[in-house]
């Protein structure tokens, strides 16, 4: 699904889950997976070489609420969107 699909992304963008990760001083840290973890909001480091699309689209594919995340065509329409 997105949701799992933006984790998937997040980790190879990060090289971590971004539930057993968190950034302090924009050091990458591991910290212990928990419920909590899952239902906040991803951490991103505040630099990184990636486009504000990018970790956006990741942001939303992250959505805890699935009513609120983007569907599959929408993804791809951001994802095209990227390419341009």
């Amino acid at each position: 699904d997105v949701f799992s699909l933006g984790a998937t992304l997040y980790a190879m963008a990060f090289y971590y889950s971004p539930f057993e990760c968190t950034f302090q001083d924009n050091v990458q840290r591991v910290v212990e997976c928990s419920h909590l973890r899952v239902i906040a909001p991803a951490q991103f480091p505040s630099s990184h070489p990636y486009s504000a699309p990018f970790v956006g689209l990741i942001e939303a594919m992250l959505t805890v609420d699935a009513s609120k995340r983007p569907f599959v065509p929408e993804v791809l329409r951001r994802v095209r969107s990227m390419q341009q």
